[in-house]
């Protein structure tokens, strides 16, 4: 059972289960070109699945409105007819036969083993014209090629099968009975003698108008065999061309039609033979092939026209040429169209077309044959490479090889193409010029539809600039624009990659932290520009004074960091070491420098720390070396300090300190205490508030403690708590050291409104003082 669609809906067959799609088969498909096609029984034919010849026979099915429905098939097995023909009575020497359209043998009795059917039907131009021609019966005299014994033959085409019957009668038997009719002709010719002359001569007369009737006849006979050889040859050339033929008569009218795929006419080809042009082609195919139908007819040229039309939901296009067709007079009797779909030939030549385009691309393309011979490069290729066309033609590209590559990487390269049919990287080639330049290159492999290799295509791109590209970003991204040195990032990275040597116990490196002392006194005199000048400077003497081995960087301002590699494996000898190169850039930087015409003279603090494999990491080195080099400005500047542990501890308990410090307020731990002031006979003149600190976990801390950390402390909080506590104990309160008006305020604006500062005057002698002030206040 066959729904609409072609998918089987039932089927006792395991070849053909639920679901397989039959809409291919021929059967299926003549049902969909004729509607009014009831049932069809099919030619023999060979199943691959069951290795075995099948007949198929399918019956239309309608639903309750009388539409199609789907298709009821049965597959049926030539012994059948075997068992049918078994059944008749046959003389001795006679021979029956059942063969298709196709002139395949379904059945034969007698039997035969070799049931060959081309070899039996293929020894006669007269049968091959009966099967090719539109007559249904005819006689012939024939030797059979399974038993070699000559035979008359009468074959019978049977009317809505594809199949015809075959009788065959052996010579002897159809000549059985010859003494019986000479004996009558003996008998005849008795009487005729009896009856005289005349009756002799009369008979004589027919006898010789019969036998050339009789000649006549075959003449005839011959005749339209012949016509039909013709006609079958014909259709069979016909029936071997993929185009559509069509003939028009003199008006527009379908006289005939042969069309390899039905769809073309888009509708039964029945239909469509005496039907106009203009009935079955669309209305603007139609008026347009009127216009080029009357030309041809006028002119007696033939001419093309081209068409589209949409089948099975996508545009197809289609190519014909109108020949005009002249009857024996001469006159115009119609018109021949050969059609052709070009809908992939038309893809084929867009794909050209696009192909030839990107051929022309910003890419440099090059097309080898199998060998690696040169066939074809592009504009771009010679203009990146200097090569003409013609100098590379059926050479090999290893011609533009630079040298740079060695015979593993190429080897890697091809065993890539060879693997998975492509490689893409970076390759060095070298110009006609000789320059080497950078590539980025792609290699496929072409091959044909049965897989051999045919061709090699290659793109590629100068990457010159991309290259100098990269390494600006590289050179932005880990040197210092000022001075050319690493930067802070890529110090780091270097510092790490050396943590990592020393765990593994090699020598002992060293951290060097180098601040240029009073560098800001050079920008404040001289200008940045001369301040930049400086820095460059010491970049350079700084660098002549180290190893390739050490890295130099600048962290940022006048801040430098060096990295100094392979030390003594003994610490002690390698902080000597590392003492010795400090002295050196100490010496280098204090020598005297002239920026603009001016003398300058400037000197630096150096803090060390030592890389022995034990620290945490890259931070705590980077913290070690900063606090080296705070305790060597801290001993005077222009002088080193090696990173002492007892250091980090004090700096860790400040740490932990001002963070106490910072929530002694929100927590309400500050206490006043009030101390007696009083005169020389004791009497109580007055009190000082004093302010206390209690905490929660250290007890009562000492102001020698917490006050030092007050006025260093930078953080605008603690400033901001103390006005508000002065303003909550109704006590006036004054800021000192005010140097701008962005303090000021500042200050104003959380209500504090008494300063004193380089804002409003430098310390003075007495008599200055009062001078100003008089001028001041007029």
């Amino acid at each position: 059972m066959i729904d609409t669609r072609g998918r089987i809906k039932a089927s006792s067959s395991s070849y053909h289960p639920p679901g397989f799609d039959v809409s291919r088969m021929t059967y299926f498909q003549a049902f969909q070109a004729s509607p009014a096609l009831e049932q069809h029984v099919s030619p023999l034919y060979w199943s691959a699945f069951i290795c075995d010849y099948y007949i198929a026979y399918t019956r239309r099915l309608h639903d309750a409105n009388g539409d199609f429905a789907g298709l009821v098939s049965a597959r049926l097995a030539p012994r059948v007819f075997d068992a049918t023909l078994a059944q008749l009575s046959m003389r001795p020497g006679e021979t029956i036969a059942l063969v298709d359209e196709d002139r395949q043998l379904l059945a034969r009795r007698p039997a035969v083993a070799d049931t060959d059917t081309l070899k039996i039907l293929a020894g006669s131009e007269r049968m091959n014209a009966f099967f090719a021609g539109d007559a249904s019966t005819a006689s012939m005299q024939l030797t059979s090629p399974l038993d070699d014994t000559e035979r008359r033959y009468w074959l019978q085409k049977l009317p809505g099968f594809p199949y015809a019957v075959i009788v065959g009668n052996r010579m002897g038997m159809v000549l059985d009975g010859w003494q019986q009719r000479l004996w009558a002709l003996v008998l005849i010719a008795i009487a005729v003698a009896l009856l005289g002359a005349w009756g002799l001569r009369h008979y004589l007369n027919r006898l010789r108008l019969s036998q050339q009737l009789v000649a006549r006849i075959d003449e005839r006979e011959a005749a339209r065999a012949q016509a039909q050889m013709r006609e079958a040859r014909l259709e069979a050339l016909v029936s071997s061309i993929q185009d559509m033929i069509c003939v028009f008569d003199e008006n527009g009218r379908f006289t005939y039609l042969h069309a390899v795929n039905q769809q073309w006419l888009l509708r039964d080809k029945d239909a469509v033979l005496g039907c106009h042009y203009v009935d079955v082609l669309p209305h603007r195919v139609s008026h347009e092939f009127g216009t080029v139908f009357e030309r041809v007819k006028r002119e007696r040229i033939a001419e093309e026209f081209f068409y589209t039309l949409w089948l099975d939901q996508r545009q197809r296009y289609f190519h014909a040429i109108l020949s005009p067709l002249a009857a024996r007079d001469g006159h115009f009797s119609g018109v021949l169209a050969a059609v052709r779909d070009v809908t992939q030939a038309r893809s084929n030549e867009a794909e050209l077309r696009i192909a030839a385009t990107a051929f022309h691309t910003h890419l440099g393309i090059m097309i080898t044959d199998a060998s690696g011979g040169i066939l074809k490069v592009n504009a771009t290729f010679s203009r990146i490479t200097g090569y003409a066309e013609e100098e590379v033609l059926g050479q090999n590209p290893r011609m533009l090889s630079s040298g740079r590559h060695d015979a593993a990487f190429y080897r890697t390269l091809w065993d890539s193409v060879a693997r998975t049919g492509s490689w893409e990287g970076e390759v060095w080639n070298r110009r006609k010029s000789g320059n080497v330049y950078p590539e980025w290159l792609t290699l496929s492999a072409v091959r044909d539809k049965d897989g051999v290799l045919t061709h090699y295509v290659a793109t590629l791109s100068d990457i010159t600039e991309r290259k100098d590209a990269e390494r600006e970003i590289q050179r932005l991204a880990f040197y210092d624009p000022l001075t050319g040195l690493a930067n802070r990032r890529l110090f780091m990275d270097r510092v790490g990659d050396a943590l990592k040597t020393h765990r593994r116990g090699a020598a002992h490196g060293a951290l060097l932290f180098i601040d240029l002392d009073n560098f800001k006194q050079v920008n404040d005199t001289l200008g940045h520009y001369a301040g930049d000048l400086l820095l460059q400077r010491m970049a350079r003497e700084l660098s002549h004074r180290l190893r390739d081995t050490d890295t130099l960087s600048r962290l940022g301002g006048d801040e430098f960091a060096v990295l100094v590699h392979q030390l003594d494996d003994s610490l002690e000898r390698a902080a000597e070491q590392a003492e010795q190169i400090a002295q050196k850039l100490l010496a280098a930087i204090s020598r005297p420098v002239v920026l603009e015409h001016e003398p300058v003279m400037v000197t630096a603090s150096i803090g060390i720390a030592m890389l022995s494999g034990v620290e945490s990491g890259v931070d705590a080195c980077l913290q070690q070396a900063d606090m080296a080099l705070f305790q060597a400005k801290k001993a005077g500047r222009n002088t080193l300090a090696f990173f002492d542990p007892r250091m980090q501890a004090e700096l860790v308990a400040r740490a932990r300190l001002e963070t106490d410090l910072y929530q002694a307020l929100p927590n309400e731990e500050w206490r006043l205490f009030y101390q007696p002031q009083v005169d020389e006979n004791g009497a109580l003149t007055g009190v000082e508030a004093l302010l206390r600190w209690e905490h929660p976990g250290r007890g009562r801390v000492s102001p020698a403690d917490f006050i030092p950390l007050l006025e260093s402390t930078a953080n605008a909080a603690i400033v901001e708590s103390t006005i508000a506590l002065a303003r909550s104990l109704e006590l006036d309160v004054i800021a000192e050291g005010v140097e701008t008006d962005a303090q000021r305020q500042w200050l104003s604006a959380r209500h504090c409104h008494a300063f004193q500062g380089y804002l409003f005057g430098r310390p003075l002698p007495v008599d200055e003082l009062e001078a100003q002030w008089v001028k001041a206040t007029g």
